[in-house]
């Protein structure tokens, strides 16, 4: 039996689908769409204070330390100066963890496999989350979060293309019985769809075993018209970013308008059953960050990509430092103790991130095009770009 083959042939499709329906077990039949996949440390003040180089939150300490923050993508150089460790020896493959880990304290190697591609994605990703160099050397591929540590959860075999391992086998590899991460980024989707048993899927688990996650996820880049919004960023429970622009040289023209303007590109609500969506939005035009070459060992390249892929690890960093601020007593007046430590769910962490957010004053076609209007809570922008 050659099921790549039979999966080409659309008689043996039709009638595999029709028999399978007809089975007294089986509740629906969809399809599984194909999955598609500003330098850091502007993304850090932008987020921060939209103050140039006021990072308010890295001077009070909060820095992601003893946060833990997932990703699920094409995999991770692990060799990469931004990830390498030089303490704890530990295995952190095949769903194993680390936690004297500097930087990887699990790297889920069991669905596909242990390392990215040269150029890859989920390195990139990953680098904005989390990203420090192991020599200590400051860098504007720094992440959002320097301080935190990193769970892979590989989804890509080499140059093969993503596939999505479900939500039950993803947040069990994520949440480690209570013990792992509580903030997950997923840059990736699929074509967005009415309601669907996979956000049946992602929104019972974010509001049952798994409350304490913030599953965070890229909006997509197939934006300007409506209801083009991916999924599972059309599900109701996860935090779904859309893009905004960062400054200066991270621009692709000069007159790129900057911070307080959206890309024309990034996906937009509502979904196909009506709710609003994305909920925030993020720098991602463009992001400098981490460069995977599994060929080399400890190389620190950086490189620059843009979408919303780049948006939402810029809003998961911040989500750690969110989780640093209640769970070492920073609230309620804004020193390390002052305050008791919370039990801290994905959706706290959410609404903090929103009610901070500030307004954009429109949307621009990039590099340097004309520029349309945004209004407060549309499905363009919701709750508007992140600012803590």
């Amino acid at each position: 039996y050659d099921a790549e083959s039979s999966a080409s042939n659309t008689d043996c499709v039709i009638s595999f689908i029709a028999a399978l329906s007809t089975h007294p077990y089986v509740v629906t039949v969809e399809s599984n769409g194909e999955i598609l996949s500003d330098s850091n440390s502007n993304a850090q003040w932008i987020t921060q204070s939209a103050q140039r180089g006021f990072r308010p939150f890295f001077d009070a300490g909060i820095t992601g330390a003893g946060e833990v923050v997932s990703v699920s993508d094409s995999g991770v150089d692990h060799r990469s100066c931004f990830f390498a460790d030089s303490r704890g020896s530990g295995d952190i493959f095949n769903g194993n963890w680390d936690f004297s880990r500097r930087k990887i304290v699990s790297y889920d190697n069991t669905y596909r496999d242990d390392n990215d591609q040269v150029g890859g994605h989920g390195s990139h990703v990953s680098g904005t989350m989390v990203g420090d160099r192991i020599d200590g050397k400051p860098d504007v591929g720094q992440g959002i979060a320097p301080d935190a540590k990193l769970h892979v959860f590989d989804m890509k075999p080499g140059n093969g293309g993503m596939s999505d391992p479900g939500a039950r086998r993803l947040f069990e590899s994520i949440y480690n019985s209570g013990n792992g991460a509580k903030v997950h980024n997923g840059s990736w989707g699929r074509s967005g769809r009415p309601y669907s048993s996979h956000c049946q899927d992602w929104d019972g688990a974010l509001s049952g075993d798994y409350d304490e996650v913030l599953y965070v996820v890229s909006a997509g880049n197939t934006g300007s018209g409506p209801s083009t919004v991916k999924n599972p960023a059309d599900c109701k429970n996860t935090m779904t970013v859309g893009c905004s622009q960062s400054v200066d040289g991270d621009l692709d023209s000069w007159n790129d308008k900057g911070i307080d303007f959206m890309t024309h590109w990034s996906s937009r609500g509502p979904t196909k059953d009506g709710r609003q969506k994305p909920d925030i939005v993020a720098p991602g035009y463009n992001i400098v960050s981490a460069y995977g070459n599994p060929n080399k060992n400890g190389q620190c390249t950086t490189h620059d990509m843009a979408g919303t892929s780049m948006s939402a690890p810029v809003v998961a960093g911040n989500a750690a430092l969110v989780r640093q601020y209640f769970r070492e007593g920073y609230y309620p007046c804004g020193a390390k103790g002052c305050g008791s430590s919370h039990r801290i769910s994905g959706s706290l962490v959410k609404a903090v991130l929103v009610n901070g957010s500030q307004f954009l004053r429109g949307v621009q076609r990039v590099p340097g095009g004309s520029v349309s209007n945004v209004s407060p809570y549309d499905s363009t922008q919701n709750m508007g770009r992140l600012d803590l």
